[in-house]
């Protein structure tokens, strides 16, 4: 029953990230990212887009050493054509461990 749960949860998470390679991957009537962006995203992209560092701290009711929580990167970029804001993250630390993010504003 376990491994059963396992090979269901390991194909919609396949699935999940087919669709999301579907949806960002360039239509043939795409331009650049920039030239075709809508007016709202690319006001974003301006903002965000860029490489960025994580600090994330974590407080349990008491003060928080300095090892305490995470520290890592963040990769934001304009896609799909301008209509897609990506966020690709990595961040390691002594609280909750190792942790890898994908998130998509649209």
């Amino acid at each position: 029953m376990v491994e059963s749960r396992s090979k269901t949860t390991y194909a919609v998470v396949l699935l999940w990230l087919l669709w999301g390679v579907g949806l960002l991957s360039p239509s043939p009537r795409a331009q650049s990212a920039d030239s075709d962006a809508v007016p709202e995203m690319a006001r974003l992209a301006k903002v965000l887009a860029g490489d960025w560092n994580t600090v994330e701290i974590v407080q349990h009711g008491k003060p928080v050493t300095e090892a305490e929580g995470r520290r890592g990167t963040v990769h934001v970029t304009l896609a799909g054509g301008g209509t897609v804001l990506m966020s690709e993250g990595h961040s390691v630390g002594s609280v909750g461990g190792d942790l890898r993010w994908f998130i998509t504003v649209w």
